[in-house]
């Protein structure tokens, strides 16, 4: 993990974590393309931890132009969000067994 410089730490300075569900930052589109959004609320790549975590610092002064994005410079999520993938996998599990059930009858029903 970065050890951030004694002059990075002070109140001048935000941080934040941006995670995706899955290993999107593999992708060099993505992963520029996500960076060059972050960039225009003024947050600065300090590490790539893995393909699915992007660390980002900014300074506090450039908060003055938040209201004028059209993305919350606050998001931690990138892509699906928790709640969303959840519901796909549940509809996922869900729809197999109703295929499953489905199959079944059918099959009982011809023999």
């Amino acid at each position: 993990m970065t050890e951030y410089p004694a002059d990075n730490v002070k109140d001048e300075w935000e941080y934040k974590i941006l995670r995706a569900n899955r290993s999107i930052f593999k992708n060099p589109n993505v992963f520029h393309g996500v960076c060059a959004e972050e960039k225009r609320a003024g947050w600065v790549l300090v590490e790539k931890f893995d393909n699915m975590r992007l660390r980002f610092k900014r300074p506090m002064s450039a908060r003055e132009n938040d209201h004028t994005l059209p993305f919350d410079p606050y998001r931690t999520c990138y892509g699906m969000g928790p709640g969303a993938l959840a519901a796909l996998i549940l509809l996922s599990v869900f729809g197999s067994i109703a295929l499953v059930i489905m199959a079944l009858i059918i099959f009982s029903n011809h023999h």
